[in-house]
């Protein structure tokens, strides 16, 4: 993965981030987790995000965010779930895995 790229998916994982936190739909679907898993200090660490269900808002936020075209596409497969980085062992982020 280049450094590029790598930045790209940070950015991802940072607008995630924070639709989870700052957005309605985002903390009444983060609301099972915390219930069930995690705490606030958890999420945080993590980075636990949230994929809101428009469009888009995921299209505009990420494109501000200069992530390329490609990328915006598969990130559309994430509306509506919670996700949570997947990290190598240096803490580069290589996806996502789904909060069911």
């Amino acid at each position: 993965m280049t450094s590029k790229e790598e930045k790209q998916i940070g950015n991802i994982v940072d607008f995630f981030h924070f639709m989870l936190l700052h957005t309605e739909e985002g903390q009444e679907a983060s609301k099972k987790v915390l219930q069930d898993y995690i705490d606030m200090e958890g999420i945080m660490m993590i980075k636990l995000g949230y994929c809101p269900k428009e469009i888009s808002l995921i299209e505009k936020g990420l494109k501000n965010m200069e992530v390329c075209d490609d990328l915006i596409e598969q990130a559309k497969r994430f509306v509506g779930k919670v996700l949570i980085p997947m990290r190598t062992e240096k803490g580069n982020t290589i996806g996502f895995s789904v909060y069911a």
